[in-house]
């Protein structure tokens, strides 16, 4: 960063379906910012607005797009992404992942799409991960 700050982040996916990921905005001391990278990668753009996260029987998430949805080339096909501040339910939805470790991600749209798919343990850590960093840098955990 041009100021001096770090940003703290996995690499983004390369396959094709949905995607969440939070990384951090770092510029010292306590000053952390959490902010999440959601996309789609497919052959095809769809109308990406978003995704939901069904963490278990009775909590259900949405993630919307709060900015621009950016839509690039991506080797044979397309990236449709936003970046965002998490704001307090994107918070509360990340948190919800990172500690059940299971549920399923899936765009807000009538019907199934082939996208849908269930989260593994993996990616939960990977958010985890990210929240606990997040929370350290804040001064709010102890290593």
């Amino acid at each position: 960063m041009d100021n001096g700050g770090k940003v703290y982040y996995y690499a983004r996916p390369t396959e094709s379906g949905i995607f969440v990921q939070p990384y951090v905005v770092h510029n010292g001391g306590t000053d952390a910012q959490l902010w999440v990278f959601v996309c789609h990668i497919g052959q095809n753009p769809v109308n990406f607005t978003g995704i939901d996260l069904q963490l278990s029987d009775d909590k259900q998430f949405s993630i919307k797009a709060r900015s621009e949805v950016k839509e690039l080339p991506d080797g044979d096909g397309i990236i449709q992404f936003f970046n965002q501040v998490v704001d307090k339910n994107d918070e509360d939805a990340l948190r919800y992942m990172g500690m059940s470790g299971v549920g399923k991600i899936f765009m807000p749209m009538p019907g199934d799409s082939n996208d849908d798919r269930y989260l593994n343990a993996y990616e939960c850590s990977r958010v985890q991960d990210m929240l606990d960093l997040y929370d350290i840098l804040r001064g709010k955990k102890k290593t």
